[in-house]
């Protein structure tokens, strides 16, 4: 039905366009040049291995490998991860927030009050902003130290699946032709602010940031690993953002996820 990923929203009030960092140095930059009373200049859910993952890929590494069925290596624990989050790091001495008070909630939270000039967030946020009031835009994430393209994210997708138990199975099967037409994709996609699952262009205003950043995006993998992914990755992000060793957090969570107990 649709695709989605995550992009570098900005509030309009306290970036102009032309400054949304194009790199994550010029956003470290931005960051600590920034000196707006009571706001913040960026801020993410430093504990959610979901955003965080984007720091592990710096140079094309991949987690599971690049196509995300390797079950001996996480590659989390890999040279280009362990930079990437060490640079994941070094934001904290701009951004001085326990990851433990900087959650999803909170993060989307204080962009929603107009609190940040940029945030990382996905589609299903768009209205949420838009209506709080907000003159918004949304770009492709600022590219790694010494890339030049955007950093990779997580993508999805939503699917409508029919019951094998179907009275009317010629029927549901037109009905899934036309739902992946041009005409209801972007229908559905003017209307929910969802991102199109075939290749066709879209009138949404809040669309575009989001379909650039799908071609850097990667599917996340679906082995019998991922189930401990989480919790671990997101423990090492935490830790990592308060201080914690790099090497250490990356080499644990790599054991826990490869682990078969």
């Amino acid at each position: 039905m649709s695709a989605e990923t995550y992009a570098l929203f900005y509030n309009k009030a306290l970036i102009g366009e032309n400054e949304v960092p194009k790199t994550w140095d010029d956003m470290l930059a931005y960051m600590k040049s920034f000196n707006v009373p009571g706001k913040y200049p960026f801020i993410m859910d430093a504990g959610s291995s979901y955003y965080s993952i984007l720091f592990t890929t710096l140079g094309g590494n991949r987690l599971f490998g690049p196509d995300g069925m390797d079950t001996k290596n996480t590659n989390l624990n890999s040279e280009a991860a362990i930079a990437g989050m060490k640079f994941f790091q070094n934001m904290r001495s701009v951004l001085n927030i326990p990851a433990a008070d900087i959650t999803t909630s909170v993060a989307d939270g204080a962009f929603q009050a107009g609190n940040a000039a940029m945030h990382i967030s996905g589609p299903w946020n768009v209205m949420n902003f838009v209506n709080a009031g907000l003159d918004i835009g949304i770009a492709p994430l600022p590219s790694l130290p010494g890339e030049s393209v955007p950093a990779a994210s997580f993508s999805g997708t939503r699917m409508m699946f029919v019951s094998a138990y179907s009275d009317h199975p010629d029927e549901a099967n037109d009905f899934g032709a036309f739902l992946v037409t041009p005409e209801m994709q972007r229908l559905r996609a003017n209307i929910t602010n969802t991102l199109p699952s075939i290749d066709t262009p879209i009138e949404n205003p809040y669309a575009q940031g989001f379909i650039e950043q799908l071609n850097y995006a990667f599917p996340m993998p679906s082995i019998p690993p991922m189930a401990k992914f989480w919790d671990a990755m997101n423990a090492a992000s935490a830790n990592i953002w308060n201080g914690a060793d790099v090497k250490t957090e990356l080499d644990a969570c790599n054991a826990v996820i490869l682990s078969t107990n």
